[in-house]
């Protein structure tokens, strides 16, 4: 094959399938904070419809090999390897760019030398960023210094001062007059003006060519399999077509089923959640393409490579007859461009991204128990317990800078659009109409009822309803 060059990983890439011998267990990865005394590390395992990610983005590969096997005969040969889909522009698909750039991969992928590619060749082209089958990125969250010392401004509290639970909930109370919209919620851009929370959209990447990879400082992502170290807790996020759930499988607490999990330490505090399957940037760039294909086709449905040129979606056009024509005959047929739709889809929904947030020594990250990128009135009310569990009233005194690393990790299917946690309100129909600004409770000023037929209704009289009153 003739050399085009090397496409190296891209810093915001997307996985490629793993090694064709790939088991059906959940894929695993082991996130470790810290070393010596002060260690920490969680097992992550990670499943979808009941198979592993590894296996899904395998089967993915494979659809994507016998559309450009045309023959079927197990060997890309001939021209079938001659314009293929790139590394670093199948790890865009899951964003929406649903035409990547299509090229003829470099010499060394035949690394039997034998001038055709197998499966296994094939799938050793594109398997360059996956640790056990995921795509892990992480970030450090930015202004932290300036978010602490501006929400310790609007509490009236100074690290050193004496502190106690009167006094902190006359803090509370004072932030909580900084809602300004009034939605009974209090957000970053509240406390500290103009800030944007978390602030980040990760793209460091953290290379699977490494047994072990150091993406931050005291922070290490190695395989469950190549690492000795003894997790404190072991986690399993399961994605079904209705949602996630998670599970704690540590054999001292185990949980099935809920919405988050977190462990606590007094260096470190992390919370895992699971973002909603969310494939609609994939599927409306899919959609589009449709509609560019049947509006540039003829009646015939097929598009030749020389009737592209001058029309408005000229680049797209061409882009897609070279991915897409997989005689190449110069004439993409709507048969042709259904089945690169149905091999786009599939390597779309086989991405499954989790992404490591640090979030330092945090305080609001701390108080937001949710992790909904909001204060409420319940978790101002547990600002106490919260200072007390964090370790920050050391002999009666605040002591901010005590406050454990405050971690946050987030599982999605593809690059996760939202990092903090919606939630969803449960319960009766009424209460989640009720529940306007999604804080799980109905406050007073939501409720629409007498205060008698409200006092009635808050049964362990906290100054909200929630599910634990009905």
């Amino acid at each position: 094959m003739r050399r085009l060059g090397f496409y190296g990983v891209g810093l915001l890439g997307l996985i490629a399938a793993t090694n064709a011998f790939a088991d059906e267990r959940p894929s695993e990865v082991t996130i470790t904070w810290g070393n010596g005394s002060q260690q920490a590390s969680w097992k992550l395992a990670v499943e979808a419809k009941g198979s592993s990610v590894a296996t899904l983005q395998r089967e993915a590969i494979a659809k994507l090999f016998a559309f450009y096997d045309r023959d079927g005969n197990g060997l890309l040969e001939g021209n079938e390897a001659e314009s293929i889909v790139s590394p670093f522009g199948l790890r865009q698909m899951p964003l929406g760019r649903m035409l990547p750039s299509a090229i003829q991969p470099p010499a060394r992928v035949d690394a039997d030398g034998d001038g055709k590619l197998s499966q296994a060749e094939f799938a050793a082209y594109y398997a360059t960023s996956a640790h056990a089958g995921l795509w892990l990125a992480c970030d450090q969250v930015p202004r932290t210094d300036a978010l602490n010392e501006s929400l310790c401004r609007a509490l009236r509290l100074s690290p050193g001062e004496v502190v106690d639970e009167v006094k902190m909930s006359n803090a509370a109370n004072a932030l909580a007059k900084l809602d300004a919209n009034g939605d009974e919620l209090i957000s970053p851009g509240e406390i500290l003006t103009g800030h944007i929370y978390p602030g980040i959209t990760p793209t460091r990447l953290i290379p699977s060519t490494e047994a072990e990879a150091k993406p931050l400082a005291d922070l290490t992502v190695s395989s469950a399999a190549t690492t000795d170290a003894t997790p404190q807790v072991d986690w399993l996020v399961q994605f079904t077509p209705d949602g996630a759930s998670l599970s704690d499988r540590s054999p001292a607490d185990e949980a099935s089923g809920t919405k988050s999990l977190a462990s606590r330490s007094p260096q470190v505090w992390v919370r895992l959640h699971a973002a909603p399957l969310d494939g609609t940037k994939a599927e409306n760039a899919l959609a589009a393409l449709a509609s560019q294909f049947t509006s540039t086709a003829g009646a015939d449905d097929q598009l030749p490579a020389k009737e592209v040129a001058g029309i408005q979606n000229q680049i797209n056009m061409q882009n897609l007859v070279r991915l897409a024509d997989v005689n190449r005959d110069e004439v993409l047929t709507r048969a042709e461009f259904e089945a690169w739709q149905e091999v786009a889809r599939a390597y779309a929904r086989s991405v499954f991204v989790v992404t490591i947030l640090d979030f330092e020594q945090n305080l609001f990250t701390a108080l937001d128990e949710n992790f909904d990128g909001s204060l409420s009135t319940s978790e101002l009310a547990a600002a106490w317990p919260c200072f007390q569990a964090a370790g920050i009233v050391v002999e009666g005194r605040l002591a901010i800078d005590r406050l454990p690393k405050q971690l946050r990790i987030v599982v999605s299917q593809g690059p996760c659009q939202q990092l903090t946690d919606p939630g969803q309100t449960q319960g009766p129909t009424w209460f989640q109409a009720l529940d306007r600004n999604g804080d799980g409770q109905i406050s007073a000023a939501e409720f629409p009822g007498t205060a008698d037929k409200f006092d009635r209704l808050d049964r362990n009289g906290d100054g909200v309803i929630s599910l634990d009153d009905l």
